[in-house]
């Protein structure tokens, strides 16, 4: 490009294109994450509330 013109090498760069259709979220792929994602946070979230029941006391036992 150091010895093309200024006109020239300003024809090289196209201007911005806009598609026709709206772009679509991938849902196999958003299906899988949940998949993933929903079992892991209920695990988490269970062992949240066993952490924080803290120990059993000794002075209150079951029958």
């Amino acid at each position: 490009m150091i010895g093309a013109d200024s006109a020239v090498a300003a024809r090289l760069v196209s201007g911005p294109a806009v598609e026709l259709r709206p772009s679509l979220p991938n849902r196999p792929l958003l299906l899988a994450m949940l998949a993933v994602a929903v079992p892991l946070a209920c695990a988490f979230l269970g062992a949240c509330t066993v952490l924080l029941r803290g120990p059993p006391r000794e002075g209150r036992r079951r029958r």
